[in-house]
């Protein structure tokens, strides 16, 4: 039998459904709880940066911290170099929630090694300088705004002009050891933490980034006594040798599932089930060893998705996937 969890299932008015048979009886029952541990947050094929607060799950704000690497070493900057500007091209690739408020985007450096052996989880805080090397000010993304990027125009950026010190201090180290190779970088330049500030109120909305796009890195303009217009990359793939991590911040006060959550683990109809969400659903079914002597031809859970306004349902749109994972009593 077709089993349909949620508020408006006839057969779920207690929020637990139990089947007799002559063999014994099965329960299933949905809970909304705390997840066990934070997420993987290391080298995910997803990145995200913002803050939001949804009336349903709460609060988030997402960062995130990576290392670069130059696309050449060993580079002379020549006679009297000095930078002209150094520039931050991130690109966005998709964009979640109504964004009808511009947030603030900070850039600090990292002042802790990054270790690529680490396992690191989407709660890990890396130290970083005090004071951020650039910003980016009421800043509200736009997919079709362009760039000149690499001599080409090119859509959908978050750009952030990095402090002038900063790029001094990367000219006069151009010719040393510190751009001698990547273990000799990373030692002189740990990496770049982007986020928004932690302290202003939630904005509504979060930037899906695309940090292995070609054209995400650092860019210095730099020029000399001889030549104008020179320019270094930085990659945030680096050729698969950089550690990039994603860092969620998650709230549920205030929210609806901060109720669910503070229900001492008794059963739920609605599951709340959202990206970097606060809460993690279990469907507990007991009682399976007493039909380990039928054969099951199909077993399927249908989840129906509790209503959304027209504005919802546009500026979030259905899940693309649901996971399901096993776990075992303990």
């Amino acid at each position: 039998k077709d089993i349909i969890l949620g508020p408006t299932s006839p057969l779920y008015p207690d929020n637990t459904l139990t089947i007799d048979s002559e063999e014994g009886q099965v329960s299933i029952e949905s809970i909304n709880n705390t997840p066990d541990s934070a997420f993987n947050g290391k080298n995910i094929g997803v990145s995200s940066i913002g803050s939001m607060f949804d009336q349903r799950f709460g609060g988030q704000r997402n960062s995130i911290y990576s290392q670069l690497l130059p696309e050449t070493y060993n580079v002379d900057p020549g006679t009297n170099a000095f930078a002209d500007s150094c520039i931050l091209y991130v690109k966005l690739s998709e964009l979640y929630g109504p964004w009808t408020l511009p947030q603030d985007f900070y850039v600090y450096e990292v002042s802790e090694e990054i270790l690529s052996t680490e396992s690191y989880s989407t709660s890990s805080s890396l130290a970083t300088s005090p004071t951020p090397i650039g910003q980016a000010l009421q800043y509200t993304p736009n997919l079709t705004d362009s760039f000149l990027i690499d001599g080409a125009y090119k859509q959908g950026f978050l750009r952030i002009d990095l402090n002038p010190s900063f790029g001094d201090n990367f000219v006069a180290n151009m010719g040393t050891d510190a751009f001698a190779g990547t273990s000799n970088f990373w030692n002189f330049f740990k990496g770049l933490y982007i986020l928004t500030d932690s302290t202003a109120p939630y904005s509504d909305g979060l930037a899906v980034v695309d940090l292995l796009n070609s054209s995400s890195q650092m860019t210095l303009y730099y020029s000399n006594d001889d030549t104008t217009g020179l320019s270094l990359d930085f990659s945030f793939d680096g050729g698969g040798l950089n550690t990039r991590l994603n860092r969620y911040v998650n709230v549920a006060s205030g929210s609806d599932v901060e109720i669910a959550l503070n229900g001492n683990n008794s059963s739920d109809s609605i599951l709340y089930l959202a990206p970097y969400s606060t809460a993690q659903s279990i469907i507990s079914i007991q009682g399976l060893d007493t039909l380990s002597d039928l054969i099951i031809n199909k077993a399927e859970i249908e989840f129906n998705q509790v209503e959304q306004d027209a504005q919802d349902a546009l500026d979030y749109g259905p899940p693309e996937n649901l996971f399901l994972y096993f776990t075992k009593d303990s």
